[in-house]
């Protein structure tokens, strides 16, 4: 069993681990202390136990608080191992010369995969390699990246037969790692006969140099599944064998297959068929051998085989398109506009899966400046189309995953790597269309690195190209399961006219930077001509740029405008917006809805937001979230007159803050609002605001807002301290944290 306790590089938890199955009730299977050394998941060897229920018992811990927090619970059955294959022995591991000292080679063979215990090294590329002790037949190689749960990586693997000059290294996958697990993750690389597998690391999303591994696991096939002959059992009794992992599943035309093992099965439209592995296929049953079983498609598909039939048939309606698998390159625009893809057609269901279609930033650029609102990359007019498990990305002439030169990139030189003129990615006009399932990565704006601290807007000191992920303008738009980035200046997702947008099992992530950073880009950078002075907005002019401040280089992850232009020129306001299951992480606002006309999240959660982590509109709901204050407020009122709010987060703590600010900004009326206690002690002195007067960074001896707050009810369940303004009144409630209390007729006890 693993458990990953809150704040546990810095605090020791006493527990035990009881298992309960109906015919013998509780039984404890192990007592212990965990090891106050990390935050990853620390895996107890529990007695072997057939359970239904498990029971984490905890007690005491070293900091003397009465909280336990408890980040993560991981069960395994007695073969802990992940990956189909059997182990094979490292004799060693070694790098280029790029490790930190104190976190060399040797960690990733050590069975340890706590972050302490990992090899660190800086640069792009940076390799790393490990010798086994013979040559043998490779299947998978399995790799812990260090804070794999926030950051995805970009790698390559290679292995060689030997160890000499003379042995040529081979290039056996080459991908981005989940981005969602500290575990390992397992690499299908097929058999490959080797002795040194070298994986060599570029950039990651993080945009820090550094990267960490805890651990590094090499695969054989498992013992015996090259030679038996044994065929497993089927999903049921309607699908045809076609083959075992690591084999090709051979047919024609389009079939459903389903890849997978006894109960757990994966299941995609596939066309002449398919490499039966992880690497093209979803692994739904980690650590078991899994098959690839065929039947007869459910209707009738078209297959699309590049990208002007793509824009061809999605003129056309009514049909299940399944785009064939592979990466496709835009090379032009739709002729007389800008905009790269127009789908007219109506009711439409497009399988993108196994597809990534790469627009250049070039070809971006070379759309003509006017006329204004006009630039898209995807434009769907059309209703009711539904666009499941594709990738989308913009890429660069020069291949970079992200922006690390930002003094290169905003030169003249490289106008190529940002659009003609504001332009948006995803433009949803129709009615009922749905993403789901989709990967998109935006790149290319200009200025980019600073914000819009040049301005944005007929008052720029700088002429402001932005690029925006999804604006969404028709009715009853789905988007599901998308996982969106954001590496250019824009928004994440962002209605304007639209009603009853539904965002839901996703996540929008942007890039944020340090003030201080800015200083170093050079003296032909844009700071330096600008004498490393904010040019926006208006009360920041002349400003120099904060140091210490975190800066967004991204607008806001989700956000509402309060009305839109439809496709048909009609104004209209935008209505009901309902996210849930959702995570917005280091973007400028996270979740700015206060200007739809209603608002209702659910189990969602706010980290990293530069400016504020949740706005609302009158009558707007949050329940089951989260959220940290790490650089700016997790809550806030900007306009002073919002209604009946119902709160319920959780604060978390943030793992690195700077600035000075009020946790909250409170204001309005009739709100009802829950703060719980997320673990981790108080930090610095930032307050939650009851009323409050606007001035973020102290810059301006006049106040920018003075915002009343009166009868509200709130609960606050931490300990940070909660401050009733001059500008509070009839406020009730409760509070873990100290009260200090300079409004009138308040009673919070």
């Amino acid at each position: 069993m693993g458990i990953s306790w809150g704040r546990g590089d810095s605090r020791a938890y006493t527990f035990q681990i009881w298992a309960w199955a109906s015919a013998s009730g509780w039984t404890k299977v192990y007592e212990g202390e965990s090891s106050g050394k990390t935050n990853d998941i620390e895996v107890y060897d529990i007695d072997d136990a057939v359970a239904k229920t498990i029971r984490v018992r905890t007690f005491e811990n070293t900091s003397g608080s009465e909280w336990t927090n408890i980040q993560e619970v991981v069960l395994y059955d007695n073969t802990l191992a992940s990956g189909s294959g059997d182990n094979l022995s490292i004799e060693k591991a070694f790098d280029d010369g790029s490790s930190h000292a104190k976190y060399p080679a040797s960690n990733v063979i050590d069975g340890d995969t706590s972050f302490a215990s990992r090899w660190a090294a800086s640069g792009s590329p940076a390799n790393i390699t490990v010798q086994l002790e013979e040559a043998t037949t490779i299947s998978e190689v399995g790799v812990a990246w260090g804070r794999g749960d926030a950051r995805a990586h970009t790698f390559e693997i290679y292995a060689r037969p030997g160890t000499s000059g003379s042995d040529t290294w081979t290039k056996v996958y080459d991908s981005v790692s989940s981005g969602k697990t500290a575990e390992i993750e397992y690499y299908d690389v097929d058999n490959i006969e080797a002795r040194q597998i070298r994986i060599k690391t570029f950039e990651n999303t993080d945009g820090t140099e550094w990267t960490n591994i805890t651990e590094i696991v090499v695969k054989g096939p498992e013992s015996g599944d090259s030679t038996s002959s044994a065929i497993p059992d089927a999903p049921d009794s309607s699908w045809t064998y076609c083959s075992a992992e690591r084999e090709t599943c051979e047919f024609s035309g389009v079939k459903e297959l389903a890849y997978g093992a006894e109960d757990n099965w994966s299941f995609s439209i596939e066309v002449d068929g398919v490499p039966c592995n992880n690497s093209y296929l979803e692994d739904v049953f980690k650590g078991k051998t899994k098959s690839c079983w065929i039947r007869p498609a459910n209707r009738e598909y078209t297959v699309i085989n590049n990208l002007d039939e793509l824009k061809s048939a999605m003129n056309n309606s009514g049909q299940h398109l399944r785009m064939r698998r592979g990466t496709y390159v835009a090379d032009e625009l739709i002729s007389g506009e800008n905009i790269v893809f127009k789908f007219e057609g109506d009711d439409n269901y497009l399988d993108m899966t196994g597809v990534t279609v790469q627009v250049p930033t070039a070809l971006l650029a070379s759309m003509s400046r006017t006329p204004v609102h006009s630039h898209v990359t995807y434009s769907i007019v059309g209703n009711g189309n539904i666009i499941v498990n594709g990738t989308f990305e913009n890429i660069y002439p020069n291949g970079q995953h992200d922006v690390t030169d930002f003094g290169e990139h905003n030169d003249d030189s490289h106008s190529d790597y940002w659009p003609a003129r504001q332009m948006t990615e995803f433009k949803i006009w129709g009615d009922n269309n749905e993403l789901r399932g989709n990967k998109i990565i935006i790149r290319g704006s200009y200025p980019y690195g600073y914000g819009d601290m040049f301005g944005k807007g007929s008052g720029s000191v700088v002429y402001l190209r932005k690029h925006a992920g999804i604006n969404v303008i028709g009715d009853n738009t789905v988007i599901d399961g998308v996982d969106l980035t954001v590496l250019a200046f824009g928004h994440g997702i962002f209605m304007q006219g639209a009603d009853n947008t539904v965002i839901r099992n996703s996540r929008v992530e942007g890039v944020l930077r340090l003030g201080a950073d800015m200083y170093k880009d050079g003296a032909n950078s844009l700071p330096a001509q600008w004498n490393y002075e904010q040019q926006s907005p208006d009360w920041y002019v002349g400003i120099p740029i904060v140091k210490d401040r975190m800066y967004n280089l991204t607008e806001d992850g989700i956000r509402a405008y309060s009305s839109g232009t439809k496709y048909d020129g009609s104004v209209v306001n935008t209505g009901s917006v309902y996210v849930e299951n959702t995570i917005v992480d280091k973007m400028r606002n996270c979740f700015a809805l206060v200007a739809a006309s209603y608002a209702e999240l659910h189990n969602v959660e706010a980290t990293r937001c530069a400016e504020n982590g949740y706005s609302l509109p009158s009558y707007g709901v949050v329940t089951n979230s989260r959220g940290d204050w790490a650089y700016a407020p997790l809550i806030q009122m900007p306009y002073g007159n919002e209604k009946n709010i119902s709160l319920d987060i959780t604060v978390l703590e943030p793992e690195h803050t700077t600035g000075n600010f009020n946790l909250t900004n409170i204001a309005g009326s009739g709100h009802k609002i829950i703060l719980r206690d997320g673990g981790g002690s108080v930090q610095g002195s930032n307050s939650i605001a009851v009323g409050y007067a606007w001035d973020r960074w102290d810059y301006s001896a006049d106040d920018l807002y003075r915002h009343t707050a009166r009868d509200i009810e709130i609960h606050n369940y931490t300990d940070y301290p909660m401050v009733l303004t001059e500008y509070s009144s009839d406020i009730t409630g409760t509070s873990e944290g100290k009260v200090s209390d300079n409004g009138e007729d308040n009673s919070v006890k």
